[in-house]
């Protein structure tokens, strides 16, 4: 029964999808997610905060991760928009083949592409289409409604922007939500939103880093930041493009215990030498 399902609801570029969007698509613009202290420590050592949902039924849900990586933005994109290499940095993904790619008025970027997963014996194929906007910083994706996939419709959401602190770093923002077929088990739905949440921003920190470290590595953590947010969060001032820092602050005065160690130090070299000295004398 489910082989027929499926065959009926297989993946066909010639044919419309079954409907035009189920889910909510996500804003093209930068989300604001509150991290607590415990988030921000748990990115510091380099994991994901991650959470997720998941819809009534079990059948698809919403999730969400925020990843640091220690790469520039620039690069981060590079490899997220990398579709054609997908096959090769993406556990999971088995083929991808970008059908359209054009530059839209408002400065954004529209690329379509195919796409098959493959997982715990089932193959899923679908067609996305992602927007890209350099000047957000962010990517959207909605499903391609003119042609049929074999998912129920997949929204999603990439932001990629300068970390807050670190200068040279990234702060990656992944968050998808898919619907599943019903032929499709509910332990493999499960598997594959589970494993996408913790795998997506994971396949971008390895080869973001990879690619970082082949241009030569980070700045060093006390370069002068080189964006507006970074800047202010180090304390300087954003003046024509360029971050101004402060100068570094006099050494703090010397405490009152402090100078009597040292007047004390001072004595007992002085004494010392002048011990040595009478020694040689006589």
């Amino acid at each position: 029964m489910l082989s027929i399902v499926a065959a009926l609801l297989a993946a066909d570029a010639n044919k419309p999808h079954i409907n035009q969007g189920v889910n909510t698509p996500f804003v093209a613009k930068k989300q604001d997610i509150p991290l607590s202290a415990s988030d921000e420590k748990t990115l510091a050592s380099g994991r994901p905060v991650m959470r997720q949902t998941v819809a009534a039924g079990g059948k698809g849900g919403r999730a969400l991760a925020v990843q640091d990586i220690a790469a520039s933005p620039e690069i981060v994109w590079s490899r997220i928009l990398a579709f054609k290499d997908y096959p090769t940095m993406v556990n999971g993904v088995k083929e991808t083949s970008v059908y359209e790619d054009r530059k839209n008025g408002d400065g954004s970027r529209t690329l379509k592409v195919r796409m098959k997963l493959g997982m715990m014996g089932v193959s899923l194929e679908y067609f996305i289409t992602h927007t890209y906007s350099a000047r957000a910083s962010v990517l959207t994706w909605t499903l391609d409604y003119s042609r049929l996939s074999d998912l129920i419709d997949s929204v999603g959401y990439w932001c990629a922007v300068a970390h807050p602190t670190l200068p040279g770093r990234t702060r990656l923002l992944y968050s998808v939500d898919a619907a599943f077929p019903s032929w499709v088990p509910g332990f493999v739905v499960s598997a594959i939103t589970s494993k996408a949440l913790s795998d997506a921003t994971g396949w971008v920190q390895v080869e973001a880093e990879k690619e970082q470290a082949k241009r030569g590595g980070l700045p060093s953590a006390d370069a002068t930041p080189t964006t507006k947010k970074a800047c202010r969060a180090a304390g300087g001032e954003w003046k024509a493009k360029a971050c101004a820092m402060p100068p570094p602050p006099p050494p703090p005065p010397p405490s009152e215990l402090r100078e009597a160690m040292d007047m004390a130090v001072q004595a007992i070299a002085i004494a010392f030498v002048s011990l040595c000295a009478i020694r040689a004398v006589v």
